[in-house]
């Protein structure tokens, strides 16, 4: 799980090749079964979307293919098996799409987009602020200076 974490995928196939050479022991596909379910958590956010990815993470998509050989058909190996399909699928998409023009984006479409990313950024620094004054049971600065509560965005 570190070398995925810190984004070292030719090491982590490399482990994994090793793996594959140990006597399968319960320990050891309850360590697999723990791993695919932390692949799952938040914290590795990052190494899922770049599984969107695959030319250029090639060994990251090589690690998710071994662990699914060694993992027994279990939950965990179902979670996985649905992984590999999402990049099957992003595989195939790419292959239909090469060879055709990349979408062009007009200059007025771009400054729109960019005035939404912007927008959203400002709600998250907001929710952001507004929990932190929850945590602390402050009131945000926000509501102090008009005298109405503050609602954060989406709610």
């Amino acid at each position: 799980s570190l070398c995925l974490f810190v984004q070292k995928y030719e090491l982590a196939h490399q482990l994994l090749l090793r793996f594959a050479a140990f006597e399968p022991t319960v320990e050891f596909l309850i360590q697999l079964d723990q791993l695919v379910h932390l692949l799952e958590s938040p914290i590795f956010a990052r190494v899922r979307m770049q599984l969107f990815e695959p030319r250029k993470h090639p060994f990251l998509v090589k690690c998710m293919l071994g662990l699914a050989m060694l993992l027994p058909q279990t939950n965990a190996f179902n979670i996985l098996s649905g992984r590999i399909q999402l990049v099957h699928s992003g595989l195939l998409l790419d292959s239909l799409h090469q060879g055709e023009p990349a979408a062009t984006t007009s200059a007025a479409e771009q400054a729109k987009m960019q005035e939404h990313l912007d927008n959203f950024d400002r709600a998250v620094l907001e929710k952001e602020r507004y929990n932190s004054a929850t945590d602390k049971k402050d009131v945000p600065e926000e509501s102090a200076k008009d005298g109405r509560p503050f609602n954060p965005p989406g709610r």
